[in-house]
Order: structure tokens, then C-alpha cells, then sequence
């Protein structure tokens, strides 16, 4: 909800489209919002999203099963975060939705740009993290190091 609210006040300023052009987007995103709140009430998940504590698996070993913690929040289903249902919204999907092509077509290519940045973020940090490794994993080894200066 935040994230499509201060969205449409950035891509109207962006666009240079005034506050005629905000209010369409806040309009856009307040369609979105109502519409997966929809969503997430039809799949028994609660308005923000969250269960609450996780249930864990217990073994019981006489009879050699899981019984769960919390039996009444584990009924088999998954359900999905408003963000992840957002993510899995085509253009064409968000313009059933609110009706609005233009307005649909800024936010998912926002929405798309943003997912490219957070997956770009987590291989770079992945692939420093590999580098440390091998870097660690090559000071154990003296001779290799000794190999390399000369």
C-alpha cells in the first residue's frame, strides 16, 4: 500500500504530469489496494499480510508423524502476500483491474525495474560473498599465495 501510494506521487512528478496526473495514479493504486485486499480475504490471509507466528513441525516418534503446533493455522493451503499477487499481475491483468492502460503500464514497468534492482542487489551480494570465501579459502593455502606473488 505504501509502496503504490509514494509511487504515484514520484512517476506523476517524474512524468511531468501535475496533480491531475497524481490523482489518477493515486486513484490507480487505491483500485489496486481494494482489489487485493479482495484477493487476500478470499484466501483467508489477514489484511496485512501476515499469519503471525510461524508453526513448526513435532515428530512424534510412537507414531511416527508430524503434529503441528498451531493445527489451526497449517490447513494445507499457501497463501500469498499482497506483494507477491502484485508481482504476479501482467499489464494486462492491472488494466481489467482498474481499467486505467496508461496507469497500468507506469506501474508494472516501475514494479518490473524494481524487482530487476532488488534481484541485481542479491547477485552482487552473492557473488561477494563467493569472492570472500575464495579469498579465505586461498589464505589457508600459503603455498598458493606465494604461487601467485612471483
Amino acid at each position: 500500500r505504501s509502496w503504490l501510494t509514494s509511487k504515484s506521487h514520484k512517476l506523476a512528478v517524474e512524468n511531468r504530469g501535475g496533480d491531475e496526473l497524481e490523482g489518477q495514479y493515486v486513484e490507480f493504486s487505491l483500485k489496486l489496494v481494494e482489489h487485493l485486499q479482495k484477493e487476500l480475504e478470499k484466501s483467508g490471509m489477514k489484511i496485512n499480510g501476515r499469519k503471525g507466528a510461524v508453526s513448526t513441525p513435532r515428530v512424534d516418534m510412537a507414531n511416527l508423524q508430524i503434529k503441528w503446533q498451531k493445527l489451526d493455522s497449517f490447513n494445507g493451503t499457501k497463501t500469498k502476500t499482497a506483494g507477491q499477487m502484485l508481482i504476479l499481475k501482467s499489464v494486462k491483468k492491472l488494466v481489467q483491474i482498474t481499467s486505467d492502460e496508461k496507469s497500468s503500464a507506469v506501474f508494472h514497468k516501475e514494479l518490473r525495474s524494481l524487482l530487476t534492482r532488488q534481484s541485481k542487489r542479491k547477485r552482487n551480494a552473492s557473488s561477494a560473498e563467493l569472492e570472500e570465501q575464495r579469498l579465505a579459502q586461498m589464505k589457508r593455502k600459503p603455498w598458493l599465495q606465494t604461487k601467485l606473488n612471483t
